[in-house]
């Protein structure tokens, strides 16, 4: 029960970091950021898919 309260309490704290980090650099910057993680190989290759 004590380590599911550290793990919930350590992932409230990563969001909290993680939203204000995005709030801190550009909307536009970070999005882009996102979608190149969602999806690299559709960034990576230009027209090398199936």
């Amino acid at each position: 029960m004590n380590i599911n309260l550290w793990l919930v309490a350590l992932f409230l704290v990563l969001s909290l970091v993680i939203s204000s980090y995005a709030a801190s650099t550009q909307p536009y910057q970070f999005r882009k950021l996102l979608r190149s993680v969602a999806s690299p190989s559709k960034s990576r290759s230009g027209g090398g898919g199936s």
